[in-house]
């Protein structure tokens, strides 16, 4: 669990705005997932995405949550992909609910097909888990774009 000091949670507060979290899911529950997540959130910048459109113009503080389940595919996102820095690759994780087999690195095959370095895999259970990490990791990605400082956990 993620701890913030006071003043990490005032920088959050005053930019949670000015970072947009792209949630990407195609299907499923990881679907409802995403559509949950996004629903439920107020107060920050979220877009859900469906798997065939992705942003041409990226903002400067932004992050991309995946949420990947079973029959999933990776090729459009990873064509996207292929185009990033490696410094914006690092703003893109990866959210797998627990039904997803441990053998399912497959899904990722159309990301590592085009030479991307391993996904950030992030293993949850159910929306209250996701809600919670997803909402760490935005936190972070808030602090390290707007003031510098990583957070302590």
């Amino acid at each position: 669990m993620m701890v913030f000091q006071p003043e990490e949670r005032d920088a959050i507060r005053a930019f949670r705005k000015q970072t947009i979290c792209y949630v990407l899911a195609q299907q499923g529950n990881c679907l409802d997932l995403a559509i949950g997540r996004v629903k439920a959130v107020t107060g920050r910048s979220m877009q859900l995405l469906d798997g065939a459109t992705f942003p041409r113009d990226l903002p400067y503080s932004w992050m991309l949550a995946v949420v990947i389940c079973p029959g999933d595919d990776t090729t459009q996102l990873g064509s996207w992909a292929s185009r990033l820095s490696p410094p914006d690759l690092a703003r893109i994780r990866f959210y797998e609910p627990h039904e997803l087999e441990e053998t399912a690195d497959r899904i990722y095959e159309g990301w590592t097909n085009k030479g991307l370095p391993d996904p950030w895999r992030i293993r949850v259970h159910g929306f209250k888990e996701l809600n919670r990490v997803l909402g760490g990791d935005l936190n972070v990605r808030i602090l390290e774009d707007h003031v510098g400082a990583k957070s302590s956990t």
